[in-house]
């Protein structure tokens, strides 16, 4: 990974009495943190806890040292936790454990397993698969596009997928009802808390994924909706979308995307299952009397996840949007208010390092 750039080369003479480091020729008002109190501030953003008495002497000694302390962090368990908490942020799918779109009960093959350890583990499966992602450095559209999820006994258990591990461990697993493998896009859960009604059509959870991935909220768009359409009549709201001006500004991006989720159950009570639950079926609108529109992304016709996935991956706001959160995250400040002229070369970094999300956060 290489050291951490850290601003240490411009660095000027420590304060004797306080220790820290002052820049020269720092703007008024600009404080510069000693190498000692940079690496409690890198510390914290990545693991959630101080640096040990031992890693603030060496750099005390020899500030040069912050970049493979550093670097040891981004291996160490505290960090993908991290990195879990950033993209639940994102993904928002760790809610209230017994109360639904959870409340999934220890029956069948789960029988012995703890309540709360049993939703949380099927709510946690994407942000682990994420976790793995990150943490093996592997590139980081594979979120979108892996052709595995990860599972342990538990949601191997709900969800009837294979699992060979030692029950508590995650491992590779693959989703086989006829679903694409596709990261996060294939997992039940994600689209059982982003949730669905027939009418709806999976348009809010379309949006679900463009406000995470591409951090696009069609919801935050400026609509004058017409007074005079009745919102309360289907075959009217069906009508609107396609023919008239304001709505099909947004639906026609939305619902053919929307169209990719098509085979997912609108909603389900995870207290009146049965274990393994099936949530997929390729022909479900059709059953429910929905004719999605053909499938596309933003006008790229597509079939399957599995396309959606590499659409969203080569996606230049798929970057961009990663280097946002992972700024706003670490920096502690909203989303919306990072600039363009902060998150444009981060996002380079993504790009140009095999889009590795360690360089990303080191950057």
């Amino acid at each position: 990974m290489g050291a951490v750039g850290l601003a240490l080369a411009s660095c000027g003479d420590a304060d004797a009495e306080s220790g820290e480091t002052a820049l020269v020729d720092a703007p008024p008002g600009v404080h510069v943190l000693s190498p000692t109190d940079q690496l409690v501030r890198v510390s914290m953003a990545l693991r959630g806890t101080r640096p040990s008495p031992d890693e603030l002497d060496a750099v005390a000694a020899d500030p040069e040292r912050i970049g493979e302390i550093v670097d040891g962090y981004l291996e160490s368990e505290s960090f993908g936790e991290t990195i879990r908490d950033l993209h639940n942020e994102a993904l928002l799918v760790l809610v209230d454990y017994p109360i639904f779109p959870a409340g999934f009960l220890p029956t069948g093959p789960v029988a012995d397993a703890d309540p709360y350890a049993l939703n949380r583990s099927i709510m946690e499966a994407p942000l682990r698969l994420i976790e793995h992602v990150v943490m093996e450095d592997r590139p980081y559209s594979e979120i979108v596009t892996a052709e595995y999820t990860l599972a342990n006994r538990l949601v191997a258990g709900v969800w009837g997928l294979a699992y060979d591990g030692d029950g508590s461990s995650w491992g590779s697993t693959q989703w086989t009802d006829g679903r694409d493998n596709a990261g996060v896009l294939s997992d039940s859960w994600f689209f059982q808390r982003h949730q669905s009604t027939i009418s709806n059509g999976n348009r809010g959870r379309a949006n679900a994924v463009s406000r995470a991935l591409l951090c696009h909220d069609f919801l935050s768009r400026d609509i004058q909706v017409d007074g005079t359409v009745d919102l309360a009549d289907p075959e009217v709201v069906a009508d609107a979308v396609v023919r008239d001006p304001n709505c099909a500004s947004c639906h026609q991006a939305l619902d053919p995307m929307a169209s990719f989720f098509a085979g997912y159950y609108p909603a389900f009570v995870p207290a009146f299952v049965s274990y393994p639950h099936g949530v997929y079926f390729e022909e479900l609108s059709y059953l429910y009397g929905f004719n999605p529109r053909p499938s596309s992304y933003f006008g790229s016709a597509g079939e399957g996840l599995a396309d959606l996935g590499a659409m969203i991956a080569a996606d230049p706001r798929f970057t961009l949007c990663a280097a946002k959160r992972f700024y706003a995250y670490f920096h502690q400040t909203e989303l919306d208010d990072v600039p363009l002229e902060v998150a444009s070369p981060l996002q380079q970094v993504l790009t140009s390092s095999g889009m590795s999300a360690k360089a990303l956060t080191t950057a």
